[in-house]
């Protein structure tokens, strides 16, 4: 068409690189006539979920990177060259966007933006575009009400923008009625107050909003049970079919993860049946496998309305990860989905498009090293069988030794002038994989060593002992540097008290939210063990539903040894056994083993450095234990240690080893690694 196309890569919110951009446009003394910001990432999910990491991937190319644009243009002296600048902005800055908080955030800044730019003499205009048909980031995104538009017809409006030029417009073809219905807030809103009053009204039975129609949840209550129950799926079909922008309600036995329901859907669908009948629905079955009729019948009957006497039956929660492997697999499909609402034994292909998934076993396969591709072609892939091939290799990796490299390409912790390894004990019921990812992040000249679970399931202080005879053969002089997570993180410390009472140096002690049991009688263990193994009993009927039959009467007057054979006796007769991995139910045990080893820790005092990442955010225990529910900043460890220091880290305890706080801990420690003096080549340290 006789226009010169020069093409210039770069981060935008880099220096240099909208600078390079402008320069290539003036090239060979072409005036800039217009600059178009057309840049701009998504990260989708619940305000509540935010995490620093997605508001720097959204902000960075639409405000830091429009701001270095502006100040390159104004650099290069072409600010009064311009014709016009046009920032393209997003529908989701004018009428708000399910699960867009901090897209919505950057495009109104970027409105905001335009402003301080006409007042300072660039003639520039803020667009707000809905979804373009068929190009663009947001091609595939369907909302209720909001069709897409054409790029003819983009361009088109555009092109009137600019004879105009207004400050902020929003070009959005917008079915009033059908966001109404799967939006109803938007009614509060002065724009579309008058025009909702002459659009078609939405029939909402129940709802207390100003679309509300039919009998309302008094009127179903003196209906005859069937009529009402009926009228209650016709409104639950109408808000689904308004929020997935279908033309009818969804078959009453398809479930609707098949739908193409994601969870931001699922939250809309439960706001609206919540607002309609008052009742509570958990999103999470909505994603996992709930119908039409299950929802149906499920409000119906906390309405007191049952047909026929029909049961109400819901999917089960989900099942987190139950052991590390899971956990990894979960924390990847969380990163490139969302906070979707899944558990390990859930469909993947359900709630994930294909080319999700790949990004998933992508991402695993940059974690572990291990390709789980084949999984997920299998068959009804889950969590649980794409942790298997991982667990695989990580026994693997276990088995090599007690003390294992954590890093192959690491020097020897012997060789003179490098860097003196960090060795790092397993958690309970785990293994030193878990460390893996903070491995990756400390500097690459760091060598770093697991300490695996010996055969004994003795003492703490006993196998701290054992530890140190490994260690000696590992790296026979000192200054050492441990540390460990949970469990681990104990070990750690008796081994540097070990350590310090025979003499030796620990120039670092780092424990990773790391707790001490607080003390108890022994009368008080003893009935804490039954109320731990009670409460074990209650989250397998509640998770999996299988019939564990196990009380405190049944427990009492049992040995310990006893009362865990009962346990898994009982275990054995439910059948559940059969249904869980083997490894699954090894790492119960284990852990079971590790717990008790730490309930009868007797710390002591303990003067060199040590640092403890504390976790800030309440875990999501299965089964809960008082001596463990810290309210002190140092969880138990200030009292014995006269050099502490608390680093409180954004996370819980299950996920602190995961990004984005396993970041955070990285960072920290990585900076007391290299901070610690390396010894010149040739002398031994």
């Amino acid at each position: 068409l006789g226009a010169d196309v020069r093409v210039v890569c770069g981060d935008l919110a880099t220096p240099g690189a909208a600078e390079a951009a402008v320069a290539a446009a003036r090239t060979g003394g072409l005036r800039l006539a217009g600059v178009v910001h057309g840049a701009g990432v998504r990260a989708d999910g619940l305000v509540t979920d935010v995490r620093e990491a997605d508001l720097a991937r959204v902000w960075g190319p639409k405000a830091r990177g429009a701001w270095r644009l502006d100040a390159a243009v104004r650099a290069a002296g072409a600010a009064g060259e311009l014709d016009w600048w046009v920032s393209l902005s997003s529908a989701a800055a004018l009428l708000g966007s399910p699960g867009q908080s901090v897209y919505a955030g950057a495009n109104a800044w970027l409105d905001g933006f335009a402003g301080w730019q006409r007042a300072n003499g660039i003639p520039a205009i803020s667009v707000h575009y809905g979804v373009w048909a068929g190009v663009g980031g947001a091609a595939a995104v369907r909302l209720p009400g909001l069709r897409a538009t054409e790029p003819d017809d983009a361009v088109a409006a555009l092109e009137e923008l600019l004879s105009r030029e207004p400050g902020a417009t929003g070009v959005v073809p917008l079915d009033i009625a059908a966001a109404a219905a799967a939006y109803p807030e938007i009614a509060r809103l002065p724009f579309f107050t008058d025009r909702l009053a002459a659009a078609t009204p939405v029939t909402a039975a129940g709802s207390t909003g100003p679309e509300a129609a039919g009998p309302g949840v008094a009127g179903l209550r003196n209906l005859p049970s069937r009529q009402a129950v009926r009228l209650v799926g016709d409104q639950i079909g109408a808000r689904i079919a308004a929020v997935l922008g279908a033309s009818g309600p969804p078959g009453r036995d398809t479930p609707l993860a098949d739908l193409g329901l994601d969870s931001l859907a699922a939250i809309r669908i439960k706001n609206l049946v919540e607002r309609d009948f008052g009742v509570a629905v958990p999103t999470a079955v909505l994603v996992r496998g709930a119908t039409l009729a299950d929802l149906e019948r499920s409000v119906a009957a906390e309405l007191g309305i049952r047909a026929n006497g029909a049961p109400v039956s819901l999917p089960e929660p989900a099942v987190e990860g139950r052991d590390a492997a899971e956990r990894l697999v979960l924390q990847a499909v969380r990163e490139v989905l969302g906070p979707v609402p899944c558990g390990v034994t859930d469909r993947l292909d359900r709630i994930a498009p294909p080319d999700a998934l790949a990004r998933v076993t992508a991402l695993l396969r940059q974690r572990t090293g291990v390709d789980v591709g084949a999984v997920v072609l299998a068959a009804a892939p889950t969590a649980e069988r794409l942790a298997a091939p991982l667990r695989a290799a990580d026994e693997a990796e276990v088995r090599r030794g007690v003390v294992r490299e954590l890093r192959p390409a690491a020097p020897p912790p012997t060789r003179p002038g490098s860097a003196r390894p960090l060795f790092l004990a397993h958690p309970a019921g785990g293994t030193t994989v878990v460390y893996r990812q903070l491995v990756d992040l400390l500097g690459p000249d760091q060598p770093c060593y697991g300490l695996e679970r010996l055969d004994d399931v003795g003492p703490v202080e006993e196998r701290a002992a054992r530890y140190l005879e490994l260690l000696a053969a590992a790296q026979p002089v000192g200054p050492y540097r441990l540390g460990g997570w949970s469990f681990g993180g104990v070990l750690a410390f008796e081994m540097a008290r070990q350590l310090a009472a025979a003499g030796e140096r620990v120039e670092l002690l780092g424990l990773i939210d790391a707790g001490l049991p607080l003390p108890v009688s022994r009368r008080r263990d003893t009935e804490l063990l039954v109320r731990r193994f009670v409460a074990f009993g209650a989250y397998l009927r509640r998770t999996y539903g299988a019939q564990v039959r196990l009380s405190a009467e049944d427990l009492h007057g049992l040995p310990e040894d006893g009362q865990f054979d009962l346990v898994q006796a009982r275990i054995a007769d439910s059948g559940l056994s059969e249904r869980l991995p083997e490894a699954i139910m090894r790492h119960q045990i284990t852990s079971h083993r590790d717990t008790r080893a730490l309930d009868r820790y007797e710390p002591g005092e303990y003067t060199g450095p040590v640092v403890l990442y504390r976790c800030t955010e309440p875990t999501p225990w299965n089964v809960r234990d008082p001596r463990y529910e810290h309210t002190d900043l140092d969880r138990g460890f200030g009292r014995w240690c006269a050099d502490l220091r608390v680093v409180p880290v954004t996370a819980h305890h299950l996920n602190v080893l995961d990004p984005p706080a396993v970041n955070v801990v990285a960072a920290d420690l990585d900076a007391l690694l290299s901070a610690a003096p390396v010894p010149p080549k040739g002398v031994t340290a």
